[in-house]
């Protein structure tokens, strides 16, 4: 549809289409497209048409969803602009508030024997505060996606556990904004390349990988660590032996024609999956940022978030 410039209750020409999302949904889906086949989706979905898609769409991934007949799946419409930009987005989530600590000790054993827990910003705080206590006391690390600016700090607040196991945030630029203020880093007006460099690096203080996604830009990794370096060595344990040093990754190459630009909704999320995959491959910096790249640029080229082109990267050393 044409770019929204005006909100005067006129009607613009568009076309509706319908695919899975959610950011944990996504990423789980991209995770499993790109190999690992073992990743499970802790969730809740109603008993009804759209959940049954999710659940089809994740396929064994999907095997702890739980399907409850009292909700109603959580849908986000998102209306996009002709560049693929998304505008903005409604959403109808009351379905979260069914991710309670309980369902989460109903599944507590998956969490322990995870290499890694991703959570995103929806559940509410008690929830989030039950994945942290339970990885806290297994070892197991977590990677947190701020999912929006309005709920990027809820892992901070949700107590102190995080401090214990956070190893990895991945905020776009708005979100690193509001994570900084919660820091008491300051912000100033101009958000360009170096002052988002600057708040990343005094974020280390408190986390150890910042990735920064920058949309056309690219990404940003933030960490005490060198670019042939993995992000964990050969005992699972965390490498942050060097000074601190931020490395701006660019963009694959844009299609000049922005129609090529289906959709930027499910970029983020195919990149974290990405790095998550690289990681697991036990690949260092460049490489991890290189496939989730791909992963990113494939999912620009789709209307669906987590393209079926994904698979092409399973085997993908780079």
């Amino acid at each position: 549809m044409n770019r929204l410039e005006q909100y005067d209750g006129r009607t613009y020409v568009g076309q509706n289409r319908r695919s899975c999302g959610g950011v944990a949904r996504n990423v789980a889906d991209a995770l499993i497209k790109l190999g690992l086949e073992n990743t499970q989706l802790i969730s809740v979905v109603g008993n009804d048409e759209y959940g049954k898609v999710i659940l089809e769409s994740l396929g064994t991934g999907g095997k702890i969803v739980k399907q409850m007949s009292d909700v109603n799946t959580a849908r986000f419409t998102v209306i996009v602009d002709v560049n693929g930009e998304c505008q903005f987005c409604i959403s109808e989530v009351e379905s979260f508030t069914a991710i309670t600590p309980k369902l989460i000790k109903e599944y507590q054993s998956y969490l322990e024997e995870a290499s890694l827990i991703v959570l995103d910003g929806n559940p509410g705080l008690d929830t989030l505060r039950c994945v942290l206590d339970i990885a806290s006391q297994a070892n197991v690390p977590v990677w947190y996606e701020p999912t929006d600016i309005q709920t990027a700090t809820k892992i901070f607040e949700a107590g102190l556990e995080w401090r214990n196991v956070l190893h990895f945030i991945s905020p776009n630029r708005n979100e690193l904004k509001v994570i900084g203020k919660y820091f008491n880093i300051s912000i100033p007006e101009n958000m360009d390349l170096t002052a988002v460099k600057n708040i990343a690096e005094q974020l280390l203080e408190y986390i150890p990988i910042v990735i920064t996604t920058l949309g056309p830009q690219g990404v940003l990794v933030t960490r005490k660590g060198l670019q042939d370096e993995p992000f964990y060595d050969k005992n699972g344990k965390l490498i942050t032996n060097s000074s601190i040093a931020s490395r701006l990754y660019p963009a694959l190459d844009i299609p000049e024609k922005s129609s090529e630009i289906l959709s930027v909704s499910g970029c983020g999320d195919c990149l974290a999956a990405g790095i998550i995959s690289g990681i697991h491959k036990n690949l260092d910096e460049t490489n991890c940022i290189s496939l989730a790249l791909k992963a990113a640029a494939l999912s620009l080229k789709s209307f669906d978030t987590v393209p079926k082109t994904l698979t092409m990267l399973s085997n993908s050393e780079s």
